[in-house]
């Protein structure tokens, strides 16, 4: 996604009108691999750039070649990273909190909470991401779900995978849902 297609969101007359309104969510979503992430870092960086003020974590993909191999966890207030999760790569799992291809560094996912509860308020939340772990397991970043659900901000966005979406519209009706395996008109990239 190019910084064209993302600029109009980031802009202060965006800012403007969505302040005079009721606090939005954003899920983004789309496949493995299609930038949501990165949608969520180039946010953060505009809407920082334009003095807003930007909290939240972000999930970042850590690479050995082409192989993801790890996941490091970027809280956005103040800026840190922490390792959030090895690839178990068929060993058995480390500690109590994994999933088929992770171990989780549960320290990590304490920091991570602790960071989302002092996210709030904050004019752009981005909690990236809520998936397995917390819509089906009651684990992980849970105080993510807390602050979404707190409705402090002028604007969250929340990664969600496309087969989580049902469930994450459930709990935000109102919210709107930007794949951003397309660009902002809609058309594949």
């Amino acid at each position: 996604m190019s910084k064209d297609s993302v600029r109009p969101l980031a802009t202060v007359s965006f800012w403007q009108r969505l302040s005079r309104s009721r606090s939005q969510i954003i899920i983004v979503t789309g496949p493995k691999g299609s930038g949501k992430s990165s949608f969520c870092v180039e946010m953060a960086l505009l809407a920082r750039a334009y003095g807003l003020d930007v909290a939240g974590v972000i999930s970042l993909p850590r690479f050995d070649a082409s192989t993801k191999t790890a996941i490091d966890l970027m809280r956005l207030r103040p800026s840190s990273t922490r390792r959030l999760a090895f690839r178990r790569d068929g060993r058995p799992p480390g500690n109590t909190l994994h999933t088929t291809s992770w171990d989780f560094d549960e320290s990590t996912i304490e920091w991570g909470n602790s960071s989302l509860q002092d996210a709030i308020p904050c004019d752009l939340l981005v909690v990236d991401e809520v998936g397995p772990l917390e819509m089906e397991r009651g684990a992980g970043l849970l105080a993510g779900l807390d602050a979404l659900d707190s409705r402090n901000y002028l604007l969250a966005l929340v990664v969600v995978r496309p087969d989580l979406v049902p469930k994450a519209l459930k709990r935000w009706p109102d919210a709107g849902v930007l794949d951003v395996s397309r660009d902002m008109l809609g058309e594949r990239r």
